[in-house]
């Protein structure tokens, strides 16, 4: 509720007007390992729709700009913002409970007045804290529609620039270097690794079962004896987004041996340790970091963790 409110107006409910109207009641425990865990922490309780009256608050939340907002994030490069939404699309969520690791460039783009709002759980220890980011619900449509169709642009510009790149590479006979990339694609500095990911490496998920990804495999191998990258994006017309998919689907069913960017060059490899990788608990919807090799979730005790890179 705290999340959503602050995504709303940009501003908390004061905790005590919410235990004075009773949907938050104050329950003491003490850490049966150590004492000095011991904490007054507020829990749910039920009958929201009947005393929620008692909290007298305004409902008269400001108008939001969608369009204004995306080309904020386009303009701004501002590639965090755009993988986190995409993250709650493909889940099909407004919140995530994320790990706050002193994330502060992270959560300082993500928070915004009247789309996102950030809640820090109170009462537990700054290294620990969990914070939950919420999209306003009266906004998450629209939003997300909007970031569908950024993602797509994006994806349709990093296609053209990746097939200039491999079309100098095919001239000069050579692979290029980091500084030509920047040239040649017309890339930012950091943009650098995200843009060397899609060239050089696939996808780490399987696609096994995929018909769609079956019937696109199917048509590289009837037009080509071993499809490289160039091949898929130039000649079939497929999306960088979608090539990779193909790519890694002809690996794993070994109707090539690896994705060549371009004929005779270093083969697209599985690995992902270009990028850091988030451990993603599957129950709660906390984001933790790899660092640690968790096996269980810190905040529910759940093994269904997922690695995503980021």
């Amino acid at each position: 509720m705290q999340a959503q409110f602050n995504a709303i107006y940009g501003s908390n409910v004061d905790e005590n007007k919410i235990i004075h109207a009773g949907i938050l009641k104050v329950l003491y425990w003490i850490s049966s390992g150590n004492i000095d865990n011991s904490s007054s922490s507020p829990e749910l309780i039920p009958f929201l729709d009947k005393i929620i009256e008692d909290l007298k608050l305004k409902w008269k939340p400001e108008k939001v700009n969608i369009k204004k907002y995306i080309k904020n994030i386009k303009d701004n490069n501002k590639l965090d913002v755009v993988r986190f939404l995409v993250r709650l699309i493909e889940g099909d969520e407004i919140y995530i409970r994320y790990l706050n690791k002193n994330n502060t460039s992270l959560f300082s783009n993500l928070r915004q007045k009247g789309f996102i709002g950030i809640y820090d759980t109170p009462h537990q220890s700054y290294k620990d804290r969990v914070s939950i980011i919420c999209v306003s619900f009266l906004i998450k449509d629209k939003l997300f529609n909007a970031i569908e169709i950024l993602v797509d642009e994006k994806n349709e510009e990093l296609t053209k620039k990746i097939i200039k790149l491999l079309e100098y590479e095919i001239e000069s006979k050579r692979e290029v270097s980091d500084k030509e990339i920047i040239r040649i694609a017309g890339i930012g500095i950091n943009e650098l690794d995200e843009f060397k990911e899609l060239i050089s490496e696939l996808p780490q998920e399987s696609f096994e079962g995929n018909e769609e990804i079956d019937k696109m495999a199917t048509e590289a191998i009837n037009k080509f004896d071993n499809p490289t990258l160039y091949n898929l994006l130039n000649s079939l017309k497929y999306d960088i987004k979608t090539a990779r998919k193909v790519g890694k689907y002809l690996v794993e069913n070994k109707m090539i041996e690896s994705l060549s960017r371009i004929e005779g060059s270093v083969p697209s490899g599985t690995s992902s340790e270009s990028r850091p990788v988030e451990v993603y608990c599957e129950e709660c919807k906390t984001v933790l970091t790899d660092r640690d090799k968790p096996k269980f979730c810190p905040l529910c005790g759940s093994g269904n963790l997922s690695k995503k890179s980021i």
